[in-house]
């Protein structure tokens, strides 16, 4: 018997690992606290803080019973924490919330109804908006996964990841309990892509992974890499251990190496360099008009 089905109104536990993050975490908790007045009142607030020391747990105090539970200890990393925060977490459903994002009010209603409506789904994600923010403040590039479509995240989709057809970030995840039951946490290995290896952990058990189109998170990236999923160049070194681990070797040959560019483009152009150094040396009157007309043609 599935356990929402006795409950219109099951309890929604948000889970926010945090540290040194007072520049952001009081709206990331002020968006929650409004979804809860004004959309879904059975939201249950924990905060696992690592520990910082630059106030995050003085403001978030400051919420005074607006927090169910609030820890603060040291940890080794977001996915520990989470992992926490999930065995203190007294709700049926669990989120994360990264308390560099802001959720967009109105939608918990409608994912909690999707799951009550379709008790075969262990795991339900959703689409985000993707924002780039300068050191001022300033949105820089914003990002809405426009072509992503909803369905089911198979292992070929979590594969291919971000460029997939079906794509959810880990912040809009809601998580059935029975799923950390049958597959076990995070792990704690990872500080940039657990949310990958656990898709990947869930596509090959017999859970399953749905994605609702609708978008319901800004997720941040900042210029200053003050967020690690905003280092590209560590993301994706983090992202093919995760792939190695999963795929067979000809998956990873396939799809691995396509990143951060894909592999078609990435062929094309090495060749396409191969061929201008031999040309330079070999016929450099040749090489040295393909350069005039290469800049014409950029001006």
């Amino acid at each position: 018997m599935d356990p929402l089905l006795d409950n219109k109104m099951p309890l929604v536990s948000y889970v926010m690992p945090t540290f040194n993050r007072a520049n952001v975490v009081g709206p990331a908790l002020e968006a929650i606290i409004r979804e809860r007045k004004e959309n879904y009142p059975n939201i249950e607030i924990v905060v696992m803080d690592g520990g910082s020391t630059d106030g995050t747990v003085e403001i978030v105090k400051k919420f005074g019973d607006e927090i169910q539970i609030l820890v603060s200890e040291r940890d080794t990393g977001a996915a520990d924490a989470f992992n926490k925060g999930v065995k203190l977490a007294t709700g049926e459903l669990i989120r994360y919330v990264a308390s560099d994002d802001t959720i967009l009010i109105g939608h918990t209603r409608r994912m909690v109804d999707y799951l009550c409506e379709n008790p075969e789904i262990d795991l339900l994600g959703a689409r985000s908006n993707c924002l780039c923010v300068d050191q001022n403040g300033q949105v820089t590039k914003d990002s809405k996964h426009a072509a992503l479509r909803g369905g089911w995240m198979t292992f070929d989709e979590v594969l291919t990841w971000d460029r997939a057809g079906v794509f959810a970030y880990i912040e809009t995840w809601f998580f059935r309990r029975r799923v950390f039951e049958k597959i076990g946490y995070l792990d704690t290995r990872y500080r940039i892509c657990p949310d990958v290896d656990y898709a990947f952990r869930v596509a090959k058990s017999n859970c399953r992974f749905f994605v609702l189109p609708d978008v319901i998170v800004n997720k941040i990236f900042y210029s200053d890499g003050s967020n690690l999923v905003s280092n590209i160049e560590k993301s994706f070194a983090e992202y093919r251990q995760v792939v190695k681990a999963h795929a067979s070797p000809w998956q990873t040959f396939c799809f691995l190496w396509s990143f951060p560019a894909p592999l078609p483009s990435r062929l094309f152009w090495g060749l396409w360099l191969k061929t201008g150094k031999a040309l330079r040396h070999t016929f450099p009157w040749f090489y040295k008009m393909l350069q005039r007309c290469a800049r014409r043609l950029k001006h």
